[in-house]
């Protein structure tokens, strides 16, 4: 892959159509890794790396990669916990091609509109104002409705899979409910990371005091990333937790020498 030409064209292509400084980012993080895998068709990359070489978060991460992938510049096969696996496409070959569509679907536009604005002035031979505004609010009402028609569907698949695994009984349509699911969703997380967080606390809380939370709003709530990235607690023998958190470890260390140097006022 030539490098120089692959970021010449990314350029070419963000003249016509803008992209954030997140997406661009990500998209140079990718070409860097790629580029220490020899340009392989296929290579993994951690969050954590893919977050050191952007600054973004792991939300941030996973839109822009969504984002890169709509546009067709990536693939992206997601691995559970592991490294997601990457695809990068060549933007040389179709950079040309792509700039033509752009400006004739410009030319067209432009044309349309100012035809349009004639036919109103000239006495109503084409759409009247009136129904031009229709027009746009009923794309807009479709696109709303392919997008609740989606969400919709998520959230069926993330209650459905959290009763079979808790054995509770909690509805889709709850307003609450919704209201956690389509939040974790807007940030980028996807049906397998809540998968992954009703898996990882049903191991640890069914059987303890603890199952009462295995509910949508302490799952799906502000913890929701701590849970997915969290250790799957085990049971001693006396059914208490023994597994070691390292982040929470060095955490709870830190608050106490806060404390003691307040309380020593040094």
């Amino acid at each position: 892959m030539r490098w120089i030409d692959e970021i010449n064209a990314f350029y070419n292509r963000a003249e016509i159509n803008q992209v954030s400084t997140s997406v661009a980012a990500l998209w140079h993080a990718l070409m860097y890794l790629n580029s220490r895998h020899f340009w392989s068709n296929e290579f993994s990359a951690p969050n954590l790396v893919l977050q050191s070489l952007t600054g973004l978060s792991r939300s941030g991460i996973l839109k822009a990669r969504n984002t890169l992938k709509q546009m067709g510049y990536i693939d992206f096969k997601a691995n559970g916990t592991k490294s997601t696996v990457y695809i990068l496409h060549s933007l040389i070959a179709n950079s040309t091609q792509v700039g033509v569509q752009d400006s004739v679907q410009a030319s067209t536009q432009v044309g349309v509109q100012v035809g349009t604005q004639i036919g109103v002035q000239a006495g109503g031979l084409y759409s009247t104002p009136i129904e031009i505004l229709n027009n746009n609010k009923t794309k807009d009402i479709k696109t709303k409705d392919k997008k609740d028609s989606a969400d919709k569907e998520q959230i069926e698949a993330v209650v459905l899979f959290l009763n079979q695994t808790a054995g509770t009984n909690y509805r889709a349509s709850a307003e609450a409910t919704k209201k956690h699911i389509r939040a974790r969703l807007a940030e980028g997380y996807t049906v397998d990371d809540f998968k992954t967080v009703i898996q990882k606390k049903c191991a640890e809380w069914l059987g303890t005091d603890y199952a009462k939370y295995l509910r949508p709003e302490t799952l799906f709530g502000s913890k929701f990333e701590g849970y997915l990235n969290a250790n799957i607690s085990a049971k001693d023998s006396d059914g208490k937790d023994s597994s070691f958190d390292t982040d929470e470890f060095f955490k709870a260390a830190l608050e106490k020498g806060l404390r003691r140097l307040e309380e020593h006022g040094e």
